[in-house]
């Protein structure tokens, strides 16, 4: 099950200001693309790419 980034985005991708380090640099971006590759590698189902995602916002929501 390959989703693409415009997909998991909404297709709406923006330049906003970094306010704190990790948040907008490649580095975040690339955890991200990595651990959905991991869950697509392993065959997993639509849930559990959803719950990466879940996991990835509230790691991101704790940099704030």
């Amino acid at each position: 099950m390959a989703i693409s980034l415009r997909f998991i985005c909404g297709g709406n991708t923006t330049k906003t200001r970094n306010p704190g380090s990790g948040q907008h640099g490649i580095e975040a971006l690339e955890n991200v693309v990595n651990q959905l590759k991991a869950v697509d590698a392993a065959d997993r189902e639509y849930d559990d790419f959803v719950e990466i995602l879940e996991d990835l916002k509230k790691l991101v929501a704790s940099r704030r």
